[in-house]
């Protein structure tokens, strides 16, 4: 096993890598896999059964392999459905990314907050108790959006078909007079500019990861910053090599590339 302390961030796809780069723009001196499983994408149509299953196989078999000291679920639709299963089984922090229900109640002007997000999300019970939370008293409109999830994942969309796709999934939210969108999936990251857009740049759009990042700071062990980095990228479906090859050029994010499927227990 390489002994040296690695922070795993796991995901269904790219979507978690929006967080890892607002997270290396803060702290870059640290030993990063991140596992994308491309093979097992969407997790939005998954039982949280089935998701917590596959996020402790992906542990398991890298830690035969990587000394993983922090683990950050980059997904929102796994840490609403997974987060407290995978805390119940492995002895070291974890992070999970939820939507950011709390800040937009702050931002909020007219009361009204809309919430975009993947199926599963949407149904579990873990967003209705973050509501309820923090969100009591304001009108919160929430909408499964997976063709928004497809397009960011996927990323070959002629303007045709992508203009079509923002209209079905977001003019629901124009004709409430949302002034605050949260992005439930941290798929949408990659859209926000456009969603802006598409809103005419009057509803403040926001996610999670200033503070996802935040707590992943708070709870690194001391003994983790290197000067030596690996940066490793697991893609679970070759399929998804070119797409992420693209990403990578663009952010510089990894000097590895491995693709291997861990998302079943290894005998």
């Amino acid at each position: 096993m390489n002994r040296e302390k690695y922070i795993l961030f796991m995901d269904s796809g790219i979507g978690g890598l929006s967080i890892l780069n607002y997270f290396f723009s803060i702290k870059k001196d640290y030993n990063i896999i991140y596992y994308a499983d491309t093979i097992n994408f969407p997790y939005g149509k998954k039982s949280e059964s089935k998701i917590g299953e596959i996020l402790y196989n992906i542990f398991l078999n890298l830690s035969n392999d990587y000394n993983i000291s922090l683990i950050n679920i980059v997904c929102n639709t796994a840490s609403v459905s997974a987060l407290q299963i995978l805390r119940d089984k492995v002895n070291i922090p974890i992070v999970g990314t939820v939507p950011a229900i709390k800040p937009a109640t702050l931002i909020t002007k007219n009361n009204k907050i809309g919430i975009i997000a993947t199926e599963t999300t949407v149904r579990s019970g873990y967003l209705d108790n973050l509501i309820k939370k923090f969100a009591f008293n304001k009108e919160v409109f929430v909408r499964s959006t997976p063709g928004l999830v497809e397009l960011s994942e996927k990323g070959n969309f002629n303007n045709k078909i992508k203009n079509e796709i923002f209209f079905k999934e977001l003019n629901y939210f124009k004709n409430i007079n949302i002034d605050v969108l949260v992005l439930g999936s941290t798929h949408f990251s990659f859209l926000k500019n456009d969603i802006e857009v598409f809103f005419n740049n009057k509803v403040k759009v926001i996610d999670s990861q200033e503070g996802v990042t935040k707590r992943i700071i708070d709870l690194l062990p001391e003994d983790i910053n290197l000067k030596s980095k690996s940066r490793i990228l697991i893609i679970s479906d070759k399929n998804s090599f070119d797409r992420y090859q693209y990403i990578n050029k663009e952010f510089q994010l990894f000097n590895k590339t491995i693709i291997e499927d861990l998302s079943c227990q290894k005998v």
